[in-house]
């Protein structure tokens, strides 16, 4: 059950993160290097308490899925500020169905399971397609073939991220092992959008605006702890699909974040109830 637990922390910081954009509205190119500048100040005094695996395909893995999901970052940060933070959610269901499959296609034992266990197969489908139809109802004006379009590759990179790094994380000594994967990734990004940032020539004064410096800090808190318990998540889950799956609850914390603070949003909360409970479900069946 503690990949719930840290499933469940990183959707509400992957919620905060993209409520954060949504604020700010600054631009998604400047914030994506900032967030990673600012995750890599939090997260080095951290290196004393870090795991160091000797597995060289550990910091590949590392480096190679932080740059799948730069491109990711910035286009979930670009919607973030230029619709609804909700929006740049759409594409978390294809995210957890795809990992699931990849995952039961590539590990024989697991796909055993799931042919002697029908049962639990069939449940963990039906709440995939329950959690899946529920986040596209929650606002359906949000959702349109051209927004999927665009976000849709991107559920399969993060899919994909996410089976990559189950496979090089350990299942034991994971928190600290999750942390050093993380400071990796983040430094990957960080000079991989440094070098796009002067390619672009938006490297330029804008980058120093207070607000984007602001931005870059809150959103590099958000984003190396909803890291971070992914990573861990990923690793003790028995599936790294159900960790995207449980990444869903995201627009359900925003209907949440969004009642407290006295935001308008028109949301339809019978969904987001349907959504948890269906988690919740997922979650019983598979532990």
């Amino acid at each position: 059950m503690l990949w719930a637990f840290y499933g469940l922390i990183h959707s509400l910081a992957r919620a905060a993160f993209t409520e954060t954009g949504r604020v700010f509205g600054v631009d998604a190119w400047h914030l994506t290097f900032w967030h990673a500048f600012f995750a890599v100040v939090i997260l080095v005094p951290l290196m004393p308490f870090m795991a160091w695996p000797a597995d060289g395909h550990f910091y590949f893995a590392a480096a190679i899925v932080a740059l799948m999901t730069t491109v990711g970052t910035v286009m979930h940060l670009s919607l973030s500020a230029q619709k609804s933070g909700r929006v740049s959610s759409i594409y978390m269901p294809l995210e957890a169905i795809a990992a699931c499959l990849i995952w039961i296609l590539i590990v024989p034992d697991v796909f055993q399971a799931h042919v002697d266990d029908l049962w639990m197969s069939a449940v963990v489908v039906l709440a995939l397609l329950l959690s899946t139809a529920a986040l596209l109802r929650i606002r359906p004006s949000d959702i349109n073939w051209t927004t999927f379009s665009v976000v849709a590759p991107v559920g399969v990179t993060y899919a994909v991220a996410g089976v990559v790094t189950k496979i090089v994380m350990p299942e034991e000594n994971v928190l600290p092992v999750a942390l050093s994967y993380v400071l990796v990734s983040y430094v990957v990004m960080a000079c991989a959008m440094g070098v796009v940032l002067l390619l672009k020539k938006k490297a330029g004064p804008d980058l120093m605006k207070t607000d984007l410096i602001r931005a870059g800090l809150l959103t590099g808190v958000f984003s190396g702890m909803a890291y971070a318990t992914f990573v861990s998540s990923v690793a003790l889950a028995p599936n790294p699909g159900y960790t995207s799956a449980m990444a869903m609850l995201l627009p359900v914390w925003l209907v949440v974040l969004h009642k407290i603070t006295g935001v308008k949003d028109q949301a339809n909360p019978l969904a987001a109830l349907l959504i948890a409970f269906s988690l919740f479900v997922l979650v019983m069946v598979v532990s």
